[in-house]
């Protein structure tokens, strides 16, 4: 370690994280940081643990009929656990690279009470559910033209699950296998700026996770996705002209007037899918959208 390098170590404990729900147990966790600085680079590794909002348990817990005896702070938060390890090189006024490695590693699924027997605690975490997502990413700025700023961002990703019933999968419901993203901001003119991104995402699929049947039989799992199931890749254009302006008498600051043009060339893509045994549907997103609006700053 050079005698110009820095490092640091942060520790973070929240006593008290609520998942928002009636009577819903309080959850530690431990999010911890370590970097270290040095010649322009930063090197940094991440682990931290991520709780998932149980929204199929909402109804539920809120019941004031609950049977006797049923204790909901028994029931465990679903939980993701998150690694990362990353690095990034800043050169002042010209460029920022980054690439950064993730893993995260979900347990204690929860399950959703939907007809059967009254349940017991045990019966809304499932203990063989799991679920792993793990890929890398890259991220680029540069800066060396005046008044432009070029973007870019790729990652890789891999996913697998494992249900109630021991059978392992390959491939998760809207976890595309890469997605890409590109773009510029110019300032141009006078109080004028142009702005636009280009997004691709590829090998996503359209599916349901199944949380549960009856209570006598639970069943959360994942199901196996195919080709059939696979939506189209996605390739989308978006470009945006604004204009600042002040205006003192009304105190107004930093406002803006933007026309914005989203998905530029229509194209075609969905974030949904329906099939049935002669054809499959897709939910398809808006074509070309023009917008016009005002951002007043005060």
């Amino acid at each position: 370690m050079n005698a110009d390098s820095s490092g640091g170590f942060h520790d973070t404990v929240a006593e008290n994280f609520s998942l928002g729900y009636k009577n819903w147990r309080t959850a530690k966790f431990l999010p911890v940081s370590i970097w270290i600085n040095l010649n322009g680079w930063r090197i940094s590794a991440t682990r931290a643990v991520n709780y998932l909002s149980p929204v199929v348990l909402q109804g539920f817990l809120e019941n004031i009929s609950l049977p006797d005896g049923f204790d909901v702070n028994k029931i465990k938060p679903e939980t993701a656990n998150h690694y990362e390890i990353g690095t990034t090189h800043t050169t002042p006024g010209k460029f920022t690279l980054g690439a950064a490695w993730f893993n995260d590693a979900g347990k204690n699924r929860t399950r959703a009470y939907m007809y059967g027997g009254a349940p017991d605690e045990s019966f809304f975490n499932s203990t063989a559910a799991e679920f792993l997502v793990s890929g890398v990413e890259i991220t680029g700025k540069t800066t060396t033209v005046d008044n432009l700023e070029i973007f870019m961002g790729a990652a890789w990703l891999r996913a697998k699950g494992k249900g109630d019933d021991g059978v392992e999968r390959d491939r998760l419901p809207y976890t595309p296998n890469f997605t890409f993203q590109t773009g510029f901001n110019w300032d141009f003119a006078r109080n004028f700026s142009l702005s636009g991104d280009y997004q691709h995402i590829q090998d996503m699929y359209s599916a349901t996770a199944m949380r549960t049947s009856a209570t006598n039989a639970p069943a959360s799992n994942f199901s196996e996705l195919t080709e059939a199931d696979r939506l189209q890749d996605a390739d989308v254009v978006n470009l945006r002209v604004d204009y600042a302006f002040r205006f003192r008498p009304l105190g107004m600051e930093k406002s803006k007037i933007f026309i914005a043009v989203d998905n530029v060339f229509n194209n075609k893509y969905a974030y949904a899918l329906t099939k049935s045994t002669d054809k499959t549907g897709y939910y398809y997103m808006p074509g070309t959208t023009f917008m016009v609006g005002f951002d007043f700053g005060f």
